[in-house]
């Protein structure tokens, strides 16, 4: 098999600094709107699990119920939600969810409809996200590990969001800040930010912890998918670093399918996924050797600074020690379902100071920073968007790795 390595994009590297303090923002509600909520329908569409197993088994139901709001609750009429890889695993079985009758989803937009008791939250548009609160007082919180909170609420494990409308407490929801929602862009205008929720906070932390410094090579694996074209972009567009951007080579070959993530996932270089690991090897060092404008005999330099695992494919946590610099970080974001394991040789760690750690969702700061990058036009997710008829497949296709970008699935105009 021949391989040649793509002709690095062209693209400027920003002078500034990384940007690693959080924004300041306006979190603002929308003005209140006094009105009387609209007629609910009797019953609403959704997806649900009847019994987890060893399969998907999504059903697509049109007769649930919706919930009567109590003291503190509302409803919300959800507008987008994200596809995510882990709504695939929980409706496999996760121990801590309902096994019969489970609904699935968790990354979502909408806008209050009913609330009893406030009526100034009516119209509010409102996130829901992975993780909805902590303690903020337990051991894993002042280390700032919130998603290990042991008194931590979640979705779906309060109630999924793969349905038009939820009913759920209002302390559950995280208002968005009002000039994102009354400036919005014209060319993906709210089903953007949803990227942000979840896959944006996830590829922010997993940058924060790797710290790569102006100039660096980020090589980021699974660079077309959810999270990692967001690493790739924020890498790129915030942090100044150079992005070599490593995915399955089927993928890279169906590239021109999908024109916009030529730019906004690709990185200085970009090297397929699919070699034999030692032509892998070779070429990745000619390309960092390149974007370091260094001699390509110069072997140090023909590896990375940090490299970030986005990927779900069990052949991206192979010989991972071989991609990094002395001193390099490997910081592990993404994991195939089932057994996989991270194996590096105990003299590699020791003798060449290698530091390997996972990095999970991270927190409501971390969305807010990357929807100000949105709100700003500095990154622009590419999203692409299906009607909730189709979610099932969505959700399929992205279990199997089949999937570019971040899957929004539009739910109500």
């Amino acid at each position: 098999m021949t391989a040649t390595l793509p002709v690095p994009l062209k693209f400027g590297i920003h002078k500034h600094q990384p940007q690693m303090e959080p924004m300041v923002l306006d979190e603002k509600r929308i003005p209140p709107r006094r009105q009387q909520p609209s007629t609910l329908p009797s019953h609403h569409s959704g997806y649900i699990t009847r019994q987890v197993g060893g399969e998907l088994n999504l059903e697509h139901c049109t007769d649930l119920e919706i919930k009567p709001p109590g003291p503190g609750e509302v409803v919300v009429k959800l507008l987008y939600l994200g596809i995510c890889r882990t709504d695939g695993c929980f409706a496999l079985g996760e121990p801590d969810l309902p096994q019969t009758n489970l609904i699935v989803g968790h990354e979502s937009l909408g806008t209050i409809v009913v609330s009893p008791s406030d009526s100034t939250l009516l119209q509010t548009i409102v996130a829901t996200r992975f993780l909805v609160s902590t303690c903020g007082t337990c051991s894993y919180c002042i280390r700032h590990l919130p998603e290990s909170c042991v008194h931590r609420t979640t979705y779906p494990a309060l109630t999924g969001t793969m349905q038009e409308y939820i009913t759920v407490p209002y302390r559950h929801l995280q208002p968005l800040p009002q000039d994102y929602v009354t400036h919005l862009r014209a060319d993906g205008g709210m089903a953007l930010y949803v990227a942000a929720f979840c896959s944006g906070a996830a590829a922010l932390k997993s940058l924060r912890t790797a710290a790569p410094r102006l100039g660096d090579v980020v090589l980021v694996s699974g660079v077309l998918g959810a999270i990692g074209h967001l690493v790739g972009m924020i890498a790129k567009k915030v942090y100044g670093a150079r992005v070599v951007g490593v995915d399955l080579g089927w993928k890279w070959n169906r590239l021109n399918t999908v024109p916009q993530m030529i730019e906004t996932t690709s990185g200085d270089g970009c090297v397929g996924f699919d070699l034999s690991q030692d032509r892998f090897l070779r070429q990745l060092e000619r390309a960092c050797a390149e974007l370091r404008k260094e001699d390509v005999t110069f072997t140090p330099a023909g590896r990375a600074d940090s490299v970030i695992v986005c990927a779900s494919s069990a052949a991206a946590f192979q010989r991972l020690e071989d991609l990094v610099r002395d001193g390099g970080s490997i910081i592990i974001v993404g994991a195939p379902r089932g057994p996989c394991m991270v194996q590096v040789p105990l003299r590699s760690l020791l003798d060449r100071q290698l530091r390997i750690q996972g990095s999970l969702m991270g927190t409501w700061e971390e969305s807010l920073q990357v929807m100000q990058w949105i709100h700003d036009c500095t990154i622009t997710p590419y999203v692409h968007k299906v009607n909730l008829a189709d979610a099932g497949r969505q959700l399929s296709d992205c279990v199997d790795c089949k999937t570019f970008g971040k899957g929004i699935i539009r739910i109500h105009s």
